[in-house]
């Protein structure tokens, strides 16, 4: 009996042979002068090594797990040295019946005309705003989706692609006062058509933790859930094997598949987004009782600085150490408020150590270092505005990643950090020295962080040395 899959007819196996890459991007470069996207929080290297570990505990035949750490980025030649690895690996098996995994946790972003995909190792730094990054910019800086299809395509055996990332991005509707109606239309129609060239309906099956143009938040880990947080998908797949373990039971790769993309699987993520018809696939994992011993390596992040995109000459340059301040930070949040957990959190110089990133006379970008952990990164951004001046910033997006008419906050900490952001500050003081550049500032602040509407605030008073 065959399985017509994708235009090609094969013999339905038993069970396929697994190969993987699970990556987990974690760490993001933030080189002064340039756009970049926070750090993670552990999330998504978690992620990667959680997926990793499940799939290789299940007897997956071979993978690479590849993560971040503190001191190395994830970045797109890591991505394919992982990828080349594995693909040597299954054609030096011979195996039968091959299937490929991809895993990829960390940032992603979606452009609005067609939904490109664009998910982002960790050195990716732009020396523009990352929203006005055309589709041609993006593919050659980061990890296109459709890239990544094609590459995976060309391995000619099944795979499964998991992108558990957001897709942020806005949707162009084409309105324009110099554009008659049939000219907008035919521009919606022709965008209508290249987002349906983006959903993969015709290849093998490609899954999003969100939907075009959203967000995808981390969650809790269902091991650990007071602790630890994973991206959506990782946290599906935990509770799927971790059932299938239970129960002694195998299971297919439709029935994966079906459970990925269950609105009821799971109260807290939302289903996989797939657009491919779900078939009768083989059997994945085997015997649970008897798992094939097969063989995980691990591979480590080799990027130590950012690759700057999209720059001039003058641009593309090591950037400048951070910068030493001092300064007090104060940081609440009621029970419930991620960041926090609910609890306050006091910062003082010294004994805490407060490094500038990113200074402007519109813009900070701070971390604060308070002994072992993850550091707090607290940033903000004056807007097109100008100049941190004495007044309140209402309708703050997230930090580099909101419209730049807009401010910009993200106070991100304690092994958390937020994929949606919303708020306001409120400037009390600012000074600025002769030469026009920021002495001081002092600030309230109020962040949402999410779909949860519970505010963290706080304050900040910043001294910056000269």
């Amino acid at each position: 009996m065959g399985l017509v899959f994708a235009g090609v007819l094969m013999a339905a196996p038993d069970r396929f042979d697994v190969f993987f890459v699970a990556i987990g991007s974690d760490n993001y470069a933030q080189p002064a002068g340039a756009s970049h996207f926070s750090p993670l929080q552990n999330a998504a290297d978690r992620s990667g090594e959680r997926v990793a570990d499940l799939l290789h505990r299940a007897g997956a035949r071979f993978g690479v797990s590849l993560v971040s750490d503190d001191t190395h980025y994830v970045s797109r030649t890591d991505v394919m040295r992982a990828l080349n690895q594995v693909h040597t690996q299954f054609v030096q098996s011979r195996a039968t019946h091959p299937l490929l995994v991809f895993y990829f946790a960390g940032h992603g972003i979606s452009e609005g005309i067609g939904w490109n995909h664009f998910s982002v190792p960790g050195d990716f730094a732009s020396s523009r705003d990352i929203a006005t990054l055309g589709i041609e910019e993006l593919t050659a800086a980061t990890l296109h989706a459709a890239d990544l299809v094609g590459t995976l395509e060309s391995y000619k055996i099944p795979f499964l692609l998991l992108l558990d990332t957001c897709s942020e991005g806005k949707r162009e509707d084409f309105r324009h006062s110099v554009l008659s109606g049939m000219a907008q239309q035919n521009l919606r129609d022709t965008a209508a058509i290249l987002r349906v060239l983006n959903e993969f309906r015709d290849t093998y099956p490609v899954l999003f933790s969100a939907e075009p143009g959203t967000v995808a938040s981390t969650v809790a880990d269902p091991r650990d859930p007071n602790f630890y947080s994973l991206g959506p998908l990782a946290r599906r797949l935990t509770i799927i094997f971790d059932r299938a373990n239970q129960s002694h039971a195998p299971f297919s790769l439709s029935q994966l598949l079906a459970d990925l993309s269950s609105t009821t699987l799971d109260a807290t993520t939302k289903a996989a987004v797939c657009h491919t018809e779900n078939r009768a696939f083989p059997q994945l994992v085997g015997d649970p009782d008897n798992p094939i011993v097969g063989r995980l390596e691990r591979l480590s992040a080799t990027a130590t600085k950012a690759a700057l995109c999209c720059a001039a000459k003058s641009v593309a340059q090591s950037p400048p150490s951070p910068q030493h301040a001092a300064g007090a930070l104060a940081i609440d949040g009621k029970s419930g408020e991620y960041v926090t957990g609910g609890r306050p959190f006091r910062f003082v110089s010294p004994p805490s150590v407060f490094l500038i990133n990113e200074l402007s006379p519109r813009r900070i970008a701070l971390e604060i270092d308070d002994g072992p952990g993850a550091p707090w990164l607290v940033s903000f951004d004056a807007g097109d505005g100008g100049r941190f001046s004495v007044r309140d910033y209402p309708n703050a997006q997230r930090f580099d990643m909101g419209d730049s008419a807009h401010p910009g906050i993200e106070i991100s900490g304690n092994g958390h950090g937020c994929n949606s952001v919303a708020g306001s500050f409120t400037v009390t003081g600012a000074e600025y020295a002769a030469s026009g550049a920021l002495s001081r500032v002092k600030m309230n602040f109020t962040q949402l962080c999410d779909d949860v509407r519970i505010p963290l605030t706080g304050s900040l008073d910043l001294t910056i040395h000269k």
